[in-house]
């Protein structure tokens, strides 16, 4: 698509789509400010202005998506540089993550799957700022590659014109919220004796900390890939990670549910009932037969206990931690997947390997 047309339906989108006296982004517009620099837009919006025009958002997501930016920051007469964030992608463009393929490098995509780690937020240099040390100029540099720091090949200043040496001044430099999560594959979407796959997302500014590990999340996203390296140098072969634009927690805390009345009255009911603990340990996996102590061991962890403060201000958090040595050909696993269909948070590790049948794996 022509670089013109492109910007006529961004433009469009946020001056007189549908209509001129009815923006449909209007409000979300209006509420953008320098602590709130984020646009989020439906996909299906992006569809109702021009069907082809939102295929090259998804074709080509580098180009349209900051073109939208710049378009946005004019017509909007914001003094700052906006986000925009798409959700919703179509179920056809949502990948399962052992399906993404070569074919998908560089296009917007959608992915769902199970939050498995997150490391810690950290500050990423995104226009860095140089000081020649001989005349004294200064040279900022975007950072475009967030793999390659890049540094001034030569001095701008025409008196000087050295190669060098340059000092970074990061008191002036800008930086921006970094964070690496792991995504796995949810386990009820495996088939058979399957082992779930994970990719590496990136997350920056105000999406960090977004989750956390048990969380199920819906990631929009451009896949890219990083080469390879072994002992003899760079490989031919690439490692693939999900630069994010939105995420969306699809999960609840326990803290967000909300009961009727109804549901109070009942709950109260149930905890007048003396059996209560042993009902509730039965309705785990009723299909199994046995496996008592796995089935008492995951309805303690679904209620676990009260967090208590100590006399000497330190903290007990109250939620029991279950280790199962029960390794071989059990029911154990089922029982855990079933439970994790109605826990709000849950996260089932993967074993690395298994242990002969009849032997025990200390805890």
């Amino acid at each position: 698509m022509d670089r013109e047309i492109a910007r006529n339906f961004w433009h469009e989108l946020f001056t007189a789509y549908p209509c001129v006296e009815d923006r449909i982004l209007e409000k979300d517009i209006n509420e953008l400010s320098s602590r709130n620099r984020t646009l989020h837009i439906d996909y299906d919006i992006l569809l109702g202005v021009d069907f082809d025009f939102a295929e090259e958002i998804l074709d080509f997501p580098e180009d349209m998506i900051p073109l939208g930016c710049s378009i946005l920051k004019d017509d909007a007469n914001l003094s700052f540089a906006p986000k925009i964030r798409i959700t919703n992608l179509p179920n056809t463009d949502e990948i399962s993550i052992r399906d993404l393929r070569a074919a998908h490098m560089y296009k917007l995509i959608q992915i769902e799957g199970t939050v498995r780690r997150t490391s810690e937020v950290k500050p990423e240099i995104v226009e860095a700022r140089f000081e020649c040390v001989r005349c004294g100029d200064i040279i900022s540099i975007i950072q475009v590659n967030s793999q390659n720091f890049q540094t001034p090949a030569v001095c701008p200043n025409e008196e000087c014109g050295r190669t060098g040496p340059f000092r970074l001044i990061e008191q002036s430099s800008r930086f921006e919220d970094w964070q690496n999560v792991r995504i796995q594959e949810s386990p009820e979407s495996l088939r058979g004796g399957e082992m779930p796959r994970f990719i590496d997302v990136i997350l920056r500014e105000e999406i960090v900390e977004a989750g956390q590990t048990g969380n199920k999340a819906i990631i929009v996203g451009v896949l890219k890939a990083i080469q390879d390296t072994g002992l003899r140098g760079k490989k031919t072969t690439y490692t693939k990670y999900l630069e994010a634009n939105s995420i969306i927690i699809r999960e609840k805390t326990y803290e967000d549910m909300e009961l009727t009345p109804e549901e109070e009255e009942r709950m109260e009911e149930m905890a007048s009932d003396p059996d209560i603990h042993l009902k509730i340990q039965r309705s785990i996996a009723p299909t199994i037969y046995g496996h008592e102590n796995v089935k008492a061991a995951i309805a303690l962890q679904q209620f676990s206990n009260r967090q208590r403060l100590l006399p000497d201000g330190t903290k007990q958090r109250g939620i029991y931690t279950f280790c199962s040595s029960e390794i071989p050909v059990s029911q154990n696993p089922r029982c855990w997947r079933m439970q994790r269909s109605y826990r709000p948070v849950g996260y089932i590790p993967q074993e690395k390997g298994r242990l002969p049948q009849g032997s025990r794996r200390p805890c």
